[in-house]
């Protein structure tokens, strides 16, 4: 059964990483993410990235869009952040104004012995990608590598990182030789995203029709004909485009050749 393999897999990732550090288990696995910093495109200071403890990878930062553990933990976790944004005054309330992710990165700092970010992302995938460069523009964003610039925000850049470092197999989405379990396009990894969300819609019929049921496909769909437009306009050569084909037709076209495990 496909549903108790994959919650025996969940399972066994999850305690591989909270037994992952020295030290006690930690009961909480929490997502990671490559650039720090908190929601609208608020940057961690100098002081903040130094609270970190050392990371394995590049992906040092704790990011509040994933998180797995018992319930008791969780709930405490939870309870605490939301007592944290509920009574924030001064500095804090104006930094936490516009996302939670900050009062998180407050908790794990102090709760550093209950709770482990997912560092591999075998659990929680990210989309946000960053090189090791400066920015082209003066922004000076704070990574766990020096200098740093984020990647999966260029326009001219973000096809070629996709289909340099991702590919769509059936229908998972792996990152070189990883699989995660989950993906999240936060920030400015929501190009990513929706690259990926084109790439298994062209190539996973369930994801097709959840995309055409559950999607705002005018709105993406507008996103991909601007690509499109504007890659014509630049020279640039822009493949996919699942919501600006005829789906009908792509399935008919393509199902064939389809893995079984997408063929429903």
């Amino acid at each position: 059964d496909v549903a108790d393999a994959t919650a025996r897999l969940i399972a066994e990732r999850y305690e591989a990483v909270a037994t992952s550090l020295p030290g006690p288990r930690r009961p909480i696995v929490a997502s990671s993410e490559r650039l720090c910093g908190w929601g609208g495109a608020r940057l961690c200071s100098d002081e903040d990235e130094a609270r970190y403890p050392e990371a394995p990878t590049d992906s040092k930062y704790l990011n509040a869009g994933g998180y797995l553990g018992p319930a008791e933990e969780l709930s405490e976790m939870i309870t605490a952040v939301l007592e944290m944004k509920s009574t924030a005054t001064g500095v804090h309330k104006e930094k936490g104004q516009m996302s939670d992710q900050y009062f998180f990165k407050l908790y794990f700092w102090d709760n550093l012995d209950k709770i482990v970010l997912d560092y591999n992302q075998s659990i929680f995938g990210n989309f946000l990608e960053i090189v090791q460069r400066p920015c082209e523009s003066d922004w000076v964003p704070q990574c766990a590598v020096k200098p740093c610039c984020t990647e999966s925000d260029n326009f001219r850049r973000f096809h070629e990182l996709f289909y340099g470092l991702y590919d769509v197999k059936g229908c998972a989405v792996w990152r070189q030789d990883k699989l995660p379990v989950s993906w999240h396009g936060n920030g400015a990894g929501k190009w990513l995203y929706l690259l990926a969300l084109d790439r298994l819609s062209m190539r996973c019929p369930v994801v097709a029709n959840l995309t055409l049921a559950l999607s705002p496909t005018d709105m993406i769909g507008g996103v991909f004909r601007r690509f499109e437009e504007r890659s014509r306009i630049e020279g640039l050569k822009w493949p996919g485009g699942f919501l600006i084909t005829d789906p009908v037709r792509m399935h008919e076209d393509q199902a064939k050749d389809l893995p079984a495990e997408c063929a429903s």
